[in-house]
């Protein structure tokens, strides 16, 4: 048996509808692992021909995925959750790679999109591929990730494969509702461990997520203090403050902090953004802001950054332009942008653009 696929799941029976029969049609087996549901997942679940087992929710992820592999019986793992949408065409193309594949462990590229759609509008890599009986685990009570055997995260090759994820573009209810659930194990790891900087950081992004950006601040800032070690970490918690800082209208201390991201990390795109977009909102230094958000141009850009630099940045650089009166140009950038991520705010300002002409 080459692959399977392991989820855990609670009240997803209608995401599974959408989601699991093409897991079932292209691997060799798909293990499910129902957590509580008070639907009809399970049942779902098994008329689509997944073997479905039982886990009590003790508000701890990792516990549950450790449970789904524990089933699984293929040579490679794929974990995936009901809101992770894959392609036939990928799934073929990952089995056939994986048949005479080397390493422990790869990436795919998780792609957030509308629920039905494949419209990606973020995407970043993941390790979400390993080899099953190495001893590979998952920690974290929370975003949880795949420890080899020796007690380090796992990191892998990125295959050219997408994971579309539909859990992250839910109604602001369910967002809301899923938010507050992560806020609550956080908190609860916060209890354990105060100053432990990844839980801090991404209890802050909860809270972003939930515009309690003071609260976020304060997270931000354990991270800051905590987490030097881990130089991505460091400077995410950093940008992260960045962008909570400008959403309180406290835009100095945002230029500031994008100014410190920029001496640390030369390349480091949405600290670019936040200088070009404060120095427009100013209006003073329009040509500065249009030589900082085209310098982005040469920077390196990875999965991680991409929405960064193809959508954010040209939006950006059309505002510039737009304000300077340079419509031409202005509909070139917000076009490029288009191109990249076709949302309905690039379309807003295309279509006023035209309108205005």
């Amino acid at each position: 048996m080459l692959i399977s696929a392991c989820m855990i799941v609670k009240n997803e029976a209608q995401m599974l509808k959408k989601t699991l029969p093409v897991l079932v049609k292209n691997l060799d087996e798909v293990i499910v692992v129902d957590t509580g549901s008070s639907d009809d997942t399970k049942q779902v679940a098994q008329e689509n021909g997944a073997q479905v087992f039982d886990f009590a929710w003790i508000n701890d992820f990792s516990a549950a995925r450790n449970e789904s592999i524990k089933h699984a019986a293929g040579e490679w793992i794929i974990w995936v959750d009901a809101d992770e949408m894959l392609k036939e065409e990928d799934l073929l193309k990952l089995k056939e790679y994986l048949k005479d594949a080397k390493d422990k462990a790869y990436s795919l590229n998780i792609g957030e999109c509308v629920v039905d759609t494949y419209n990606v509008e973020l995407s970043y890599p993941r390790v979400k591929v390993f080899k099953n009986g190495l001893g590979s685990h998952f920690e974290r009570q929370i975003n949880e990730q795949v420890y080899g055997s020796e007690g380090r995260v796992l990191e892998g090759q990125l295959l050219d494969i997408t994971v579309y994820h539909w859990g992250n573009k839910l109604s602001d209810e369910k967002m809301k509702q899923k938010r507050k659930r992560n806020e609550a194990i956080f908190g609860k790891m916060l209890e354990e461990k105060p100053n432990d900087p990844y839980a801090n950081y991404i209890m802050g992004q909860s809270l972003f997520g939930l515009e309690e950006y003071e609260k976020a601040i304060e997270c931000y800032d354990r991270a800051i203090e905590h987490g030097s070690f881990d130089r991505d970490l460091f400077i995410n918690s950093l940008t992260a403050k960045m962008n909570a800082l400008n959403a309180l209208n406290r835009g100095k201390e945002a230029f500031n902090f994008a100014l410190q991201i920029r001496k640390i990390d030369p390349e480091n795109i949405p600290a670019h953004n936040m200088l070009g977009a404060i120095l427009l909102s100013d209006g003073a230094q329009l040509d500065l802001a249009e030589t900082i958000l085209k310098s982005v141009d040469n920077f390196k850009t990875d999965a991680a950054s991409a929405y960064s630099k193809d959508y954010n940045n040209k939006m950006l650089l059309g505002d510039v332009y737009k304000k300077k009166g340079n419509n031409e140009a202005a509909l070139k950038a917000y076009e490029t942008a288009q191109k990249h991520y076709d949302t309905d705010e690039i379309k807003k300002r295309i279509e006023d653009l035209n309108n205005g002409r």
